[in-house]
């Protein structure tokens, strides 16, 4: 019960913050945006129909996936024990009756929850319309 308290407290602190959740939401739907331009155009000026076996359908379904996956994947518990360890707090932790990386991990789920989610619904969605457009054309 204590790590999954830890996971909520995460998951409030970070639907206090919506902003930032809308703002990481939008750069990362730019950049996404900008990279499939720009293979679009790499293809469309190219001799080739496809650069090292890939097609321009595979390079942008590849450029969405790494960029959702980019969304829930990242550096934050390596800084987050940096400044432990920086702080003097490190020894606090270690004293007390918990796990670190555990208590670390539900903090991780508790603050990039949102963007889980998202990513299974998105997942869910995808996968359905792929069915469908496979049996309307096929």
């Amino acid at each position: 019960m204590k790590y999954i308290s830890s996971g909520l407290i995460a998951f409030y602190t970070k639907l206090s913050y919506r902003g930032n959740f809308v703002i990481a939401l939008v750069t990362k739907g730019m950049q996404l945006a900008l990279s499939s331009f720009m293979w679009i155009a790499i293809y469309h000026y190219g001799a080739n129909e496809s650069i090292r076996g890939f097609t321009v359908a595979q390079m942008l379904a590849y450029l969405g996936v790494i960029n959702l996956l980019s969304l829930v994947f990242d550096f934050s518990p390596i800084f987050r024990l940096g400044n432990l360890i920086h702080n003097g707090q490190l020894t606090t932790y270690l004293i007390r009756p918990i796990n670190i990386f555990i208590q670390g991990l539900f903090q991780y789920i508790g603050n990039e929850a949102f963007y889980i989610f998202a990513f299974c619904v998105l997942a869910f969605i995808l996968s359905k319309v792929n069915t469908v457009l496979g049996q309307v054309l096929y």
